[in-house]
């Protein structure tokens, strides 16, 4: 595709109308040309926003999840207990569980 003036070789063979009409399409196609590259970067612009935007989303998702995480850990009844399985208390909790699973056969 020719991206210049209309060719100096052909020119003499056309006269001003043709001249002037053959400029005129050049002159719109550089135009739809520009046209096409401001589109091309509005959409990559829209594209790119909404990329940042479920972004933002999955931050605020592991932001809340680690403030849900917090707060759990700063209530008692929600926080982990770590358990030595040489505590009396947790070798009769294990008693009790497995009594109730013997049972539930």
């Amino acid at each position: 595709m020719a991206t210049g003036a209309p060719n100096a070789a052909t020119e003499p063979l056309l006269n001003s109308q043709q001249r002037s009409g053959l400029a005129s399409i050049h002159q719109s196609l550089n135009n739809a040309r520009t046209q096409v590259s401001l589109l091309l970067d509005q959409v990559t612009n829209i594209a790119i926003k909404r990329m940042l935007t479920e972004v933002a989303d999955d931050l605020d998702v592991v932001i809340s999840s680690v403030g849900n995480i917090e707060a759990d850990a700063t209530h008692p009844e929600k926080r982990v207990r770590v358990y030595d399985p040489r505590d009396v208390e947790f070798q009769a909790a294990q008693a009790k569980l497995r009594e109730q699973e013997k049972g539930n056969r």
